[in-house]
């Protein structure tokens, strides 16, 4: 393959290795803050910190007046979100490092990128859902807010979709060209 391909690939595997490295931080850091309001540990760096919640910066000490279960929600709501942006992630890695450029059309690689679409969808939802239920916990204002950023994970869901079919139906052509020959 030329040196191009190469390097974007390589490029991609090193952005996919930071986003899967920060969700996996970001979780960490959810179960340390969790676990500072919970225990009433006091720790500068997470009392101090400002987060944005439906566009607005909230305080800790803020989000800790919501309420222990509303505080619960959010935190189990961003790490469920962190989780199927880890496995997105992860699918992603394993179809870079599994493609064989010689077969690409294989049963594995169709199921990976069905996977990989599923995942994406899973994120459409939760984006949707964490957009609407994050904000009536913490202000208790309940809005649906559909915007472009919401959608982006339903159209890479939709185009995964599509060559998931591409790459199954590159399967039935391929085996039927082995057959022929």
């Amino acid at each position: 393959m030329n040196n191009s391909y190469n390097v974007a690939i390589s490029f991609l595997k090193i952005i996919l290795w930071i986003t899967l490295v920060s969700a996996v931080l970001g979780i960490i850091a959810i179960f340390l803050f969790f676990g500072t309001a919970t225990f009433n540990f006091n720790f500068p760096l997470f009392t101090s910190a400002n987060i944005e919640i439906g566009g607005n910066k909230v305080t800790f000490e803020e989000l800790k007046k919501t309420g222990f279960f509303n505080f619960a929600i959010i935190c189990f709501l961003s790490i469920l979100y962190l989780w199927f942006f880890i496995k997105l992630s992860k699918t992603a890695l394993t179809i870079l490092n599994k493609v064989n450029l010689k077969s690409p059309f294989s049963e594995e690689s169709a199921n990976l990128i069905s996977k990989l679409g599923n995942t994406a969808l899973t994120l459409g939802i939760l984006n949707i859902l964490i957009s609407t239920i994050i904000p009536l916990l913490y202000r208790g204002s309940f809005s649906i807010n559909i915007n472009f950023e919401n959608s982006n994970f339903f159209i890479i869901a939709a185009i995964l979709y599509i060559v998931s079919v591409i790459f199954k139906k590159g399967i039935e052509l391929q085996s039927e060209n082995d057959l022929t020959i």
